[in-house]
């Protein structure tokens, strides 16, 4: 695969404020875009949404796709429409249940699985997708192992997680609760090369004004590492985690958009993303993409 730019064309959203999400702890963690209501989780959204904009141009229509952490389920949905079958499997049975009631179709279902022993054949998917979660896993290489037993000789793992270099302090540990680690480009690239013999590690990028909000928003993390240091997060309930990371921003002067102010939605789109290969230490996500020999 060259390495070239993918620009990205223009992708409106359309919410629903009536769906039924209420099943769906919000966390910061699982994204649902009936649910977006500020520039952060919109520009969010859309990085999500580049990667798998960019998967859909790679697959094949006759083609079988596995999502390992398909979430709220959107992603698979998109990527329905440009394969023959696509399953999405999570360990959040609620967010499961969202997916099955708002995006299942005959070529797209979802299942529950364990986090551990992925429910399918040697050799079964033509390419598996897996998005913002490795760095949640306990064993990163025992995961990516599972990825390529089911992936069919030829096939390809789309890979991707968030990029330790801006977000990151040489040796500090994630200031998110949820993340087990996080990568460097080189230090995801040695993981994916244990298992996998051809790998490539491209980035997800934003233009410069979603690069300096981002920046911005991440320095919101050292102050939840400061929490963490005190030994104060861990007593704090999941639910509420969210809103303190909220609360901290606040104070910094970054005020969340109310719900009836939501310029924002015009204002950014898939147009404003890319991902490239080059210069992916200055990328927001990186992306490995593994292909099985």
């Amino acid at each position: 695969m060259a390495s070239r730019i993918y620009c990205l064309g223009e992708y409106r959203l359309a919410f629903n404020r009536e769906d039924n999400i209420s099943a769906l702890s919000k966390t910061g963690e699982r994204l649902v875009p009936e649910d977006i209501n500020s520039r952060d989780d919109q520009l969010q959204f859309l990085r999500h949404l580049a990667a798998y904009e960019f998967v859909k141009g790679q697959i094949e229509p006759d083609s079988t796709i596995l999502e390992v952490g398909c979430g709220a389920g959107y992603g698979s949905h998109y990527l329905s429409k440009s394969c023959k079958e696509i399953i999405g499997i999570d360990v959040d049975k609620p967010a499961i249940e969202h997916a099955q009631k708002k995006y299942s179709a005959s070529n797209c279902s979802f299942k529950v699985y364990d986090g551990a022993k992925i429910p399918f054949a040697n050799d079964y998917f033509d390419f598996i997708v897996s998005f913002q979660v490795i760095e949640h896993v306990d064993n990163d290489a025992a995961f990516v192992n599972e990825l390529k037993r089911i992936l069919k000789p030829g096939g390809t793992a789309f890979i991707t997680t968030p990029n330790k270099t801006y977000r990151l302090k040489p040796g500090q540990k994630p200031w998110n609760r949820y993340h087990k680690r996080e990568y460097y480009p080189k230090e995801l690239e040695n993981v994916l090369r244990k298992i996998f013999s051809d790998v490539k590690v491209w980035g997800v990028f934003g233009n410069d004004e979603i690069t300096k909000i981002e920046f911005n928003r991440v320095k919101t993390g050292f102050l939840l590492s400061i929490v963490a240091r005190l030994q104060i997060r861990r007593f704090i309930p999941e639910k509420l985690d969210f809103i303190i990371a909220r609360m901290i921003r606040t104070i910094k002067g970054k005020k969340i958009p109310e719900t009836g102010d939501r310029q924002f939605l015009d204002k950014y789109s898939l147009a404003d993303f890319t991902v490239k290969g080059e210069n992916v230490e200055g990328s927001l996500d990186l992306m490995g993409i593994c292909k099985k020999y």
